[in-house]
């Protein structure tokens, strides 16, 4: 049986140079010792680094919180007809706001984002899938 790991990093350079390292077969960690209770041997890692995804640290301000996309009935969602970014495949808004588009996934949006690892999958040929909604605040 195998097993997924998931690890966030707050820093992307960081994160790059933990993936670069489980490619390589060089990320080493602390195991139980069997010879002694309490004590601990370092391992070197077998893993295989196989999907990365970014996460979101901005939310789009756009709407009211408790506004979701709703293609179905427009007059009940978001008016902005949200769009998938191209780098990070998030659903993101499409409002222009001061001349810019926001750009900005939105809150309580469920998210399916892209492997970075594998640029070039779609959602046909993606063998994993991470969902996870946007909005982190506490209580959200």
């Amino acid at each position: 049986m195998a097993r997924f790991v998931m690890i966030r990093f707050e820093d992307n350079a960081e994160a790059d140079t933990f993936v670069e390292a489980a490619r390589g077969g060089t990320v080493m960690h602390s195991v139980p010792s069997q010879a002694a209770e309490g004590e601990y041997e370092i391992k070197m890692s077998n893993a295989e680094a196989i999907a990365m995804w970014a996460d979101p640290t901005k939310m789009c301000e756009c709407h009211p919180p408790w506004k979701l996309p709703n293609p179905m009935h427009k007059e009940q969602g978001l008016q902005c007809n949200p769009a998938r970014s191209a780098k990070f495949g998030w659903l993101v808004c499409t409002n222009v706001v001061d001349g810019k588009v926001c750009a900005k996934p939105h809150p309580h949006q469920f998210q399916h984002p892209k492997n970075l690892l594998n640029p070039d999958e779609t959602p046909q040929t993606r063998l994993y899938c991470l969902g996870f909604r946007a909005d982190r605040r506490a209580g959200a």
